[in-house]
């Protein structure tokens, strides 16, 4: 997994990619709220 951070306009992002090649857990935030993009092939971009 690659993370990093971003600020923009006073709000904090976190933004990580997981390489997915069979069944793979994914962390997300519990009590917050996140987006998962990707084409689902070879991997997905979480955005919390």
């Amino acid at each position: 997994m690659d993370q990093t951070t971003w600020t923009m306009d006073h709000q904090s992002y976190e933004i990580a990619y997981y390489p997915i090649s069979k069944n793979t857990d994914i962390r997300v935030p519990a009590n917050g709220r996140y987006e998962i993009s990707g084409n689902n092939v070879d991997g997905v971009i979480v955005t919390s």
